[in-house]
């Protein structure tokens, strides 16, 4: 399970904190890989860094603040399976789009990722090489 599965999975059995470390995640992926501990401490709102922080990466089975954010970054490269459960009514329109974009990129990233090329291309080469409809509608 990746760390976005993870947070996703996890957070209904958070501690307060950690949940507000989750949402300042989900709410910007690229900004948090970027982040250092206390700037990510300071935009969740959750005290002084680096335990609250710390607690939460742990609480994901990482090995700290540095593995969780490569594995952060691995889930996002990888089009990892998210969906932001955090849309809510009290949402701008511009918030509520970039959530909605940010979930649509990532399961198109997953499409992508498992198409069988292979088997696409021998449909193709099958598809050419059939008689068109027209064809066999004439004979």
């Amino acid at each position: 399970m990746n760390t976005l599965e993870q947070i996703n999975n996890n957070f209904e059995y958070f501690s307060k904190s950690e949940k507000k470390v989750a949402n300042s995640i989900l709410e910007s992926l690229q900004k948090a890989i970027h982040l250092c501990i206390a700037s990510l401490a300071k935009l969740a709102k959750v005290g002084e860094p680096p335990p609250p922080v710390n607690r939460f990466c742990r609480r994901i089975n990482t090995k700290g603040f540095p593995d969780f954010q490569l594995q952060l970054a691995q889930s996002i490269v990888n089009g990892a399976s998210y969906v932001n459960r955090l849309v809510d009514q009290d949402d701008t329109v511009s918030f509520h789009t970039q959530k909605v974009f940010d979930s649509a990129i990532a399961q198109l990233g997953i499409v992508k990722d498992n198409l069988n090329t292979a088997l696409l291309n021998k449909s193709e080469l099958a598809a050419r090489m059939a008689p068109s409809a027209t064809a066999v509608i004439r004979s």
